[in-house]
Parts: structure tokens; C-alpha cells; sequence
């Protein structure tokens, strides 16, 4: 088991892309916010570097043994951004910052996102700012090689 600590916190996939026009037509560019992310996830992994090179070569092995990975991505707010002052839930959709998290975690640890097999998300209140995202990444094993699903 894997530990991704404070990873950049992704912008919605409202506020990823950008429509720009060219002649007749308009076309979609990553937007300011996609592209500060993804500056900041080069910035996290220059300071992480060392840790990340341990993980890569472990999780690395465990690929050759035939594993895939699970991923379970823990999107960390403060109180009043999960909370209204009524105690109600705000409308904070995690479901719409997933891709760019596991492009991001992707990347850091120099494995394409395909060998992401099962993935969960949650919210989480912290104390800690800015907004960001712990992980935990596990091996996995695809169904297609458990004896649970051949039989």
C-alpha cells in the first residue's frame, strides 16, 4: 500500500476547458485552472521526488507479478467548504474532479491510468489548507484472474 500525501486539489471539470473560436468553429483548450493544476502537480512531484521514486520501483514489481491498482482518492476540505451554517451538506460534486486526480496521480507515479482498476472517492473534512487530495494506492487483482469469478 501506497500513500499519496496532500496532492494538488484538481479543478472541476466545469472550469477545465476553455472554448475558443477559430473561424467557424470553436474548439476546447485546457483552461487557466487545468493548467495551473497541472503545474502544480509538476511542482509536487519535484518535492516528492524521492518518495516517488520508491513507490514507482515498488509498484512496478507488483505489476510484473501480474497486479493491477486500486486507487481510493480522499478530496480534503475545510468545514465551512463541505458544511452550511445549518449543518447541511454543501453542493460540492467530487465526482467531477476523478479524471483529472488520477491523470495527475497517473503521472507522478509514471503509470498509465488504465492499470487503475477500481478507484472510490470521498470528502473529507480537514483542517489543514489548501484544499487537497490524500490517496491510497493498493494492488489489485483483475476478476478475470480470480477463481471467485471462473467458477
Amino acid at each position: 500500500m501506497w500513500f499519496i500525501n496532500r496532492f494538488p486539489m484538481p479543478p472541476t471539470i466545469n472550469n477545465s476547458l476553455a472554448s475558443i473560436r477559430i473561424g467557424n468553429s470553436f474548439r476546447q483548450i485546457k483552461s487557466v485552472d487545468a493548467r495551473a493544476f497541472d503545474k502544480q502537480v509538476q511542482i509536487w512531484i519535484n518535492r516528492n521526488e524521492a518518495s516517488l521514486k520508491t513507490i514507482r520501483q515498488e509498484i512496478k514489481a507488483k505489476m510484473d507479478d501480474g497486479f493491477q491498482l486500486r486507487i481510493m482518492c480522499y478530496y480534503c476540505f475545510a468545514h465551512e467548504d463541505l458544511w452550511t451554517l445549518k449543518d447541511k451538506p454543501k453542493r460540492l460534486d467530487t465526482n467531477n474532479r476523478i479524471k483529472a486526480t488520477l491523470d495527475g496521480i497517473a503521472r507522478a507515479i509514471e503509470v498509465d491510468d488504465r492499470h487503475f482498476f477500481g478507484e472510490e472517492h470521498e470528502k473529507v473534512e480537514t483542517q489543514q489548507s489548501p484544499p487537497h487530495v490524500m490517496a491510497i494506492i493498493d494492488i489489485h487483482m483483475p476478476n478475470h484472474k480470480s477463481k471467485f469469478f471462473r467458477e
